[in-house]
């Protein structure tokens, strides 16, 4: 329920490093972004578990860590609703699409879409989301949390679904992200709203011509 960012490491684990024998290290509902250490070839700059005990993350960010890959070590594969920016760091333990997990690689990393580290309310500095994040809507809020990392005011679920991280987008988000298209010139042509994501026709809008109302030119749409 913290966010790790900006901390840079002369070796693997810059965000976080365990080593732990036994028992068992949980990470739940935080964000891990822009930690870094010297050699970027190397994997591991968002975690790097080296111990044989057992790392669970639970609607977890690590993504957009200056490394080969944000995670690198065992991750207990019952692990669930993590995004992972670059999961291919070496026995992740974690597979795309399983326990609601999305897990990038190196050649084709997960933008978590996040805002830049300031502040957002609360006593510290959080990383917001950005709308059209594959992190809304994608979290389980295991431990019932009432409040977001912020704390009081900033409600931990908001919307159909928990967001995964730290910090839950203050606005519900049921509709998916659309892009208009307009078909001529001005008002001479139709404007046509698509869903960004499947390509499908949500409505459109057909200009009344000369019409308008109170010095304002309208349309009308369906």
């Amino acid at each position: 329920h913290v966010t790790v960012s900006g901390n840079r490491a002369v070796e693997t684990g810059a965000g976080i490093f365990t080593g732990t024998a036994d028992g068992e290290t949980a990470i739940s509902q935080s964000t891990i972004t822009a930690n870094f250490f010297e050699s970027d070839l190397l994997p591991g700059g968002g975690i790097h578990h080296d111990g044989t005990g057992t790392l669970s993350l639970l609607s977890t960010i690590v993504a957009g860590n200056f490394s080969s890959a944000d995670v690198s070590g065992p991750v207990d594969p019952a692990s669930a609703f993590n995004l992972i920016g670059a999961g291919d760091g070496g026995s992740l333990g974690l597979v795309d699409g399983v326990h609601h997990n999305q897990v990038g690689s190196t050649a084709n990393p997960l933008d978590p879409r996040l805002g830049s580290l300031a502040d957002h309310g609360g006593p510290t500095l959080t990383h917001a989301l950005i709308l059209g994040s594959p992190a809304i809507n994608a979290g389980n809020n295991f431990s019932g949390l009432e409040f977001d990392q912020r704390g009081q005011g900033f409600e931990r679920e908001i919307g159909r679904q928990t967001d995964v991280g730290a910090v839950e987008l203050q606005i519900a988000v049921s509709t998916p992200p659309m892009v208009a298209v307009g078909s001529g010139p001005g008002m001479a042509g139709t404007v046509r709203v698509f869903n960004s994501v499947t390509g499908e026709e949500l409505f459109h809008l057909q200009p009344f011509g000369d019409v308008d109302v109170g010095g304002v030119r309208v349309a009308t749409g369906e």
